[in-house]
């Protein structure tokens, strides 16, 4: 299997010229800082929906690409045809299996790979299905490393909460979760955050001005 990631140029600057439009502020005219991204990433503002990617996987599993292309917000999937007659391959439909191999591409924005990898890279999810976008996610990783951190499970975005009917456990897991929970909080808004109110005295909150 082979990961291609393109990311769309201008994505990220195009991103916060629109978070500083909001607040009356001028294009940045750069892309923004790691921190910057870090933080839009996880609040899950609507900047974030105008950072796009154009993701490419070859030889991946046909039946694992079907549970891929169920997501529609945000993504839009392209399948290579396994049209017998355009392929030239001598195989019916009938006879084609649904582990054949085959290539899509997602033309996907940033929010979407949020929530993808909130369903796929959870352990709930079909093994072939979460080996295909942990792929994704290392891949992304060397592309754009901000991205990749932000592709997580919903127990670690989520601080281990789980809305599974029958959860898989890591969550309860101990030192494994805790340590991929606090890799993704390290250097967020929410950690200053606390951190800030944990220095005041007991009984005390902080005003909207800090939040």
């Amino acid at each position: 299997m082979k990961v291609t990631i393109r990311p769309i140029p201008g994505s990220w600057e195009r991103a916060v010229n629109a978070a500083r439009m909001t607040q009356h502020m001028p294009p940045l005219g750069h892309e923004p800082s790691d921190k910057w991204k870090k933080q839009a990433l996880q609040s899950e503002h609507s900047p974030i929906r105008v950072v796009e990617y154009d993701i490419v996987i070859e030889d991946a599993e046909y039946a694992s690409v079907m549970h891929l292309v169920r997501h529609f917000m945000g993504v839009v999937p392209f399948c290579a045809t396994s049209r017998p007659d355009i392929t030239g391959e001598h195989v019916t439909r009938h006879e084609q299996r649904k582990d054949d191999p085959t290539t899509v591409q997602f033309s996907v924005n940033a929010q979407a790979l949020i929530n993808m990898s909130d369903r796929r890279c959870c352990f709930k999810a079909e093994k072939t299905t979460r080996e295909i976008w942990e792929a994704v996610k290392e891949e992304m990783r060397r592309v754009d490393p901000v991205m990749a951190e932000a592709m997580q499970p919903r127990c670690v975005l989520r601080n281990g909460w789980c809305g599974e009917r029958k959860p898989c456990g890591f969550c309860f897991s101990g030192k494994a979760f805790s340590d991929a929970r606090n890799e993704y909080q390290r250097g967020s808004a929410w950690i200053e955050m606390k951190e800030k109110y944990n220095s005041k005295e007991e009984g005390t909150w902080v005003d909207s001005q800090t939040c």
